[in-house]
């Protein structure tokens, strides 16, 4: 993988892990259905801007498959962003670490696509390591962690979607899925209404937080789809883990959260697991260009 490729990914990272503690840090505070609007606003707005100066048409009514990927990414980041806000940091982007797992699956059943009998063994491996980790207990205290499972299985169908959309720009593709992320986003906040504040220590310059978290899921995304243009895919795609080290990190210097023994032997599992997969000779190698994970 080319240098300039691996630091790309790993600036990526970092940009995505900025925004991912900023949503924590704001669980306290705001309901969780007003941060994701207040992250893709910024970006709907740069996306176009950057269209607009480049001369990229913007595309409005689109294909299927790019209505298909817009709206399964912003399904797949609402989850992102519910999962940060009832669960660790480390916990949720493990498990969105598996996406990579579910596009073989997707792949294999929705489109007949030959997968290698060790991209079971892999997938299998993984899920055992998820019950290590979690333990869920499958009752409504284990609701995030299926939240956050879900959002994997639809960030994985957002890249097939978007694997199909390769006659459209990419910064097209962008301003039309943050766009549509947008207003889904807005339309959940409406829910909340009046209870947007939870906390009653909430200051008024605490919205300044859209700031960083507007930047950090700017910025990651940007630099994940340099990466992508610049290196091995799938070289690339395993630089994406860590941000799990970034999050256990974070969890243990701002919320003082370490792991058990037997979490980090779960997390260890997926890791592997994952970066065995990534490296396997799949159909996902396909996927040329990388869907927002919390980073979505």
């Amino acid at each position: 993988m080319h240098r300039r490729a691996a630091l790309e990914m790993l600036f990526s990272a970092f940009s995505f892990s900025i925004m991912n503690l900023v949503v924590h840090a704001l669980k306290d505070h705001l309901a969780w259905q007003v941060i994701p609007f207040m992250r893709f606003l910024p970006t709907m707005l740069i996306a176009i801007a950057s269209a607009r100066m480049h001369g990229v048409p913007l595309v409005f009514r689109g294909t299927k498959m790019l209505w298909a990927r817009s709206f399964t990414g912003s399904i797949a980041l609402l989850c992102t962003f519910y999962a940060l806000t009832h669960m660790s940091i480390t916990d949720t982007v493990t498990i969105l670490q598996l996406s990579p797992l579910w596009v073989a699956v997707i792949l294999a059943v929705f489109f007949r696509e030959h997968t290698p009998r060790s991209t079971w063994f892999y997938i299998a491996m993984a899920l055992c390591g998820v019950l290590i980790m979690q333990r869920p207990a499958f009752d409504g205290e284990s609701f995030p962690f299926f939240v956050a499972m879900s959002g994997a299985m639809v960030i994985a169908l957002a890249k097939v979607f978007l694997s199909r959309c390769h006659n459209i720009a990419p910064i097209a593709v962008v301003a039309h899925y943050t766009s549509c992320a947008t207003l889904v986003s807005f339309f959940l906040a409406m829910t909340a209404r009046s209870n947007w504040v939870v906390h009653a220590d909430f200051q008024p310059w605490m919205w300044l937080a859209v700031i960083p978290l507007g930047i950090g899921g700017t910025l990651g995304q940007l630099f994940m789809t340099r990466a992508y243009a610049h290196g091995n895919t799938n070289m690339v795609s395993l630089m994406g883990l860590s941000l799990i080290a970034y999050g256990v990190i974070y969890d243990y210097a701002f919320w003082g959260v370490v792991p058990d023994t037997l979490k980090v032997v779960g997390i260890t599992i997926i890791i592997i697991a994952v970066a065995l997969s990534i490296r396997s000779n799949t159909k996902a190698q396909a996927i040329k260009e990388p869907v927002e994970e919390g980073e979505a």
